[in-house]
């Protein structure tokens, strides 16, 4: 099957690049449609299938023909994001953007979507499973034995005094030996995120869950997990019946600061659970969450087959 895919395809850790080679090794064709300066009036519906990841500042009104374009050939269209839209201050874009105006968004962002009238499947981040192989551990690599890997501050003004806290309240508890990557000039991609994540003892993870509950969560729960490490985040309505605490990772009570420093403590004085822990996160999450299943989810759902 031929896939037109628009997106952002400039840097190999792209999550564009990383679902088109799980399309790939699904033995689809995908032809990448960079974002930066498409013309959608020249997208044609030559494809099987039209997949769109949210792009910015595109012509709204283009896109818009561009997919009745496609619709009225009898092509489906289909929207693939990760991020959380319902209760930030951007969920105005929701009636806005053509982008979600596609036959079907799959997301994991569990909102009221009906009320826009979009067609919505839930569905949960994965990871690459190219980028998932266990390198040996290398004892000194990193001096940390508590990482948190995220953006920080956090650009969502709804979410960010709650993650300040988390991570004030773990400098306060694990000094020198907790950081907050990736810092300055020091991108943390590949080979180096996959040695991170699968040598330093404990990773702190968070998602924004302002608002109702939900079953949203960032990609960073499968992300981590894939690589083999042993992580601590918030819980989130829904992901007990995915990641199970004390199964595939820990968690606690979101906002709760010292709750979390004590399941970190437990963690690095309980080296044999944590690693037990940590492999059999990650041998669910790759058994289950790369992106190749998530894929495979979507072209089941559009029943569309090569």
């Amino acid at each position: 099957m031929r896939i037109g895919y628009i997106g952002n395809f400039s840097r190999p850790w792209c999550t564009e690049v990383h679902v088109a080679g799980s399309l790939t090794s699904l033995g689809h064709e995908v032809i990448p449609l960079q974002e930066n300066g498409l013309d959608f009036g020249r997208v044609q519906p030559r494809y099987d299938l039209l997949l769109w990841t949210r792009t910015w500042e595109v012509d709204n009104d283009a896109a818009l023909a561009c997919l009745a374009r496609f619709r009225a050939a009898g092509v489906p269209s289909a929207s693939f994001h990760l991020d959380r839209f319902h209760g930030l201050d951007r969920e105005y874009l929701i009636g806005t953007e053509a982008f979600f105006r596609t036959d079907v968004l799959f997301s994991p962002d569990d909102g009221p979507w009906e009320k826009y009238g979009v067609t919505h499947v839930w569905m949960p981040p994965g990871v690459y499973h190219a980028e998932c192989d266990r390198k040996p551990a290398r004892p000194g690599r990193w001096p940390w034995d508590v990482v948190f890997v995220g953006s920080h501050p956090y650009p969502h003004k709804e979410w960010e005094p709650v993650r300040t806290r988390l991570i004030d309240a773990f400098k306060r508890a694990f000094g020198k030996r907790f950081a907050v990557l990736p810092a300055p000039n020091r991108p943390l991609r590949g080979p180096a995120l996959q040695a991170l994540y699968s040598t330093v003892p404990v990773v702190l993870g968070d998602s924004c869950l302002i608002g109702a509950p939900s079953r949203y969560w960032s990609d960073r729960i499968p992300e981590t997990l894939g690589r083999g490490a042993f992580l601590i985040h918030p819980e989130v309505d829904g992901m007990p019946e995915w990641y199970a605490h004390g199964e595939h990772l820990m968690t606690y009570t979101a906002g709760m600061t010292e709750g979390a420093v004590n399941v970190a403590r437990w963690a690095l004085d309980h080296p044999v659970e944590r690693r037990y822990i940590a492999a059999m996160g990650q041998a669910t999450v790759l058994g289950r969450d790369t992106y190749r299943h998530r894929m495979q989810s979507v072209l089941e759902h559009l029943a569309v087959a090569a």
